[in-house]
């Protein structure tokens, strides 16, 4: 809030300030300030959006000044005699249009404040409440004519195109809706004023903005877009930053291995990181760099933005991806530790946390340089700093000091060379973007520690196996020696053994069930479930020894391919349950079951049908060649 008041006054400061040097009339403005908020306060602005402010002349719409709200407060400039209007556009929400603003009237002020100005986001419209369908596509087109006023021959209008397929997303569950959206867009179309709307690159962008939100909402999308296309939209300077991003989070979730130019990928976020001037777009660079923490470019370039970047937001989110991924042992030449004198005094020492002990922590510099411990004692005073002549500072436990978060610290050296915090200070606002980090980045953390646990369990599992299994082999391996050594009367036998200890590893396929599911399901129907009982009454019936069972769980291509990773493991482990629940199948029958998600189609992704037989699970019977004796039989 405190950057935010800051900016209007320096605008208003710069404003009387070009006033007083005034040469010519023509060359003196007028600063118009305000402040947008939510029309309706139940439903917040969108929080992943570029709101933009443009200063128009009432006569011919020229523009004369265009800003990007910054957290919620706007200021634009207009000239002296001049009139003017506002208008603010952004991804998800309806344009707006101020009443005409007549400059003589401000000229002795220099600066005009404005109404605070209301916008009405997308989601949650009266449209979308309302029960009448009349009602509601009135409604519907009375919001979609506000965007037809925005439109602009002379600029892309790729703002328009977004917002037409977010309005369709919005009401993609009733058809009446989604006919007035695609109605009112065909109508411009015929106009000869919007022409424009009919070139075959707008047509192309408008099909690559309806794939990403398909994408987004981890649905079937448009493959026929690559990376490639998606790289040339980020680079489209002229596109506002809330749509750069969302391309940008797109990218990112298909991972790092359907980038096809990964090295140019990586060129283009570290420059989107030192030069783009929004936040959000580089916050989503940081994400789609993290996927690359074996590069040495993209390591790097995460590193210099967490000690150097003048973003708060933007360095405390590098920083804890640094920490995270642990970078700089792997690739960055890890920075040496500053090691402090006995007794040495440090005032004012700047940083941010990087990582975080039970009685220390670990800052890295805001000017760069090696990494200090600070240690904390029951003696170390936590504080914000003071917020003004009459409102003093907030005292705060040690427990506050978290990842991410900038502060300043007051100590001594101590004789292991670390610093001994005598006291420590932030600002609140870098507090409360700590604590965003940390609720974002501790669940997605304690999931990642889980799974490395579980991968590593079942590593260790499998050794044993191998172990075991070798232990085995040598047993009956030198039980098979003895045989063959003994008369030739027992040959025969002997080689039969010896063939038995061979095949403990060597299985053939006896029969395959398979098991369907619904889109994004793991959950057995009353269909998989039968078709589970008849594999298990042909089992019983077979009175086979040496059977094994594999559980492989697949899942067609709708969503995200890792999201179907985990689907087709939940869909493997679901079968599992229901057989070892049911007819208490002894575990060691069971083959670590596996999850190739969308991988190994059997059929056509592109059509329902081929996706129906896609989404399944395949249960595989096997025999051991040489438990069953089958050894050698053809």
């Amino acid at each position: 809030m405190f950057k935010s008041v800051l900016t209007i006054l320096i605008c208003v400061i710069l404003s009387s300030t070009i006033y007083g040097q005034e040469t010519a009339a023509s060359c003196s403005t007028v600063s118009l300030y305000g402040q947008v908020v939510s029309a309706d306060p139940k439903i917040p602005l969108p929080k992943k959006t570029s709101i933009e402010v443009l200063a128009k002349r009432e006569a011919d719409s020229e523009i004369f000044d265009k800003e990007v709200v910054f957290e919620s407060w706007f200021c634009v400039k207009i000239p002296m005699f001049s009139k003017a209007f506002l208008l603010f556009r952004g991804e998800g929400i309806d344009p707006i249009r101020t009443r005409t603003v007549d400059a003589n009237e401000a000229r002795k002020r220099h600066s005009w404040p404005m109404n605070m100005v209301s916008l009405e986001p997308f989601q949650g419209s009266a449209a979308a409440q309302s029960a009448d369908l009349p009602q509601r596509q009135r409604v519907l087109r009375e919001r979609l004519n506000r965007h037809r006023e925005a439109l602009d021959p002379s600029e892309s209008n790729d703002l328009f195109a977004w917002n037409m397929e977010l309005y369709r997303d919005e009401y993609r569950e009733d058809p009446n809706m989604v006919q007035v959206i695609d109605g009112f867009v065909a109508e411009l179309k015929a106009i000869p004023e919007y022409s424009f709307l009919n070139a075959p690159e707008f047509q192309r962008r408008t099909n690559l903005f309806r794939a990403m939100m398909a994408r987004n909402r981890g649905t079937e999308w448009d493959r026929s877009f690559g990376s490639a296309e998606l790289t040339a939209l980020i680079q489209d300077t002229r596109i506002s930053s809330g749509i750069r991003a969302s391309a940008i989070g797109v990218l990112a979730s298909l991972g790092e291995q359907l980038i096809e130019d990964k090295q140019g990928t990586i060129a283009l976020m570290v420059t989107t990181l030192h030069e783009d001037k929004s936040d959000l777009v580089r916050l989503k660079a940081i994400e789609l760099l993290s996927l690359f923490s074996t590069n040495y470019d993209a390591m790097n370039a995460l590193q210099a933005v967490a000690l150097n970047d003048e973003s708060a937001e933007v360095k405390a989110f590098a920083a804890a991806i640094v920490n995270k991924i642990e970078i700089a042992p792997r690739i960055v030449n890890k920075p040496d530790t500053r090691v402090f004198a006995k007794g040495e005094e440090i005032k004012k020492f700047k940083g941010v946390v990087v990582s975080r002990d039970v009685d220390s922590f670990t800052m890295a510099e805001t000017t760069g340089g090696p990494l200090t411990t600070v240690v904390l004692d029951e003696n170390t005073e936590v504080k914000s700093h003071k917020r003004g002549a009459f409102r003093g500072s907030k005292e705060y436990g040690q427990s506050y000091i978290l990842r991410g978060l900038r502060l300043e610290v007051d100590g001594v050296g101590n004789a292991d060379g670390a610093l001994v915090a005598d006291k420590i200070r932030f600002d609140e606002q870098d507090l409360r973007t700590a604590q965003a980090l940390k609720s974002t980045l501790d669940p997605a953390e304690k999931e990642l520690n889980a799974k490395l646990a579980q991968k590593q369990a079942e590593q260790e599992r499998m050794a044993g196996q191998i172990e075991e299994n070798h232990d085995l082999l040598t047993q009956a391996q030198a039980a098979a020696d003895a045989a063959a050594e003994s008369a030739r009367k027992a040959q025969q036998t002997a080689d039969y053994a010896n063939n038995r200890i061979n095949g403990l590893d060597d299985f053939d396929p006896i029969k395959t069930v398979t098991v369907y599911f619904k889109t994004g399901s793991a959950t057995l129907g009353p269909q998989a479930k039968a078709t589970i009982d008849e594999a298990a009454a042909w089992v019983k019936s077979q009175n086979t020894k040496g059977w094994v069972m594999a559980v492989i769980g697949y899942a067609d291509t709708t969503g995200n391919s890792q999201r179907n990773i985990d689907l087709s493991e939940r869909r493997a482990n679901a079968v599992i349950y229901y057989i070892v629940s049911k007819y208490k199948m002894p575990l060691n029958r069971l083959v670590q079951p596996f999850g190739y998600g969308q991988l190994e189609p059997v059929a056509e992704n592109k059509i329902k049908e081929g996706r129906a037989k896609n989404r399944r699970v395949e249960i595989r019977l096997m025999i051991n060649k040489g438990i069953s004796g089958r050894v050698g039989s053809t």
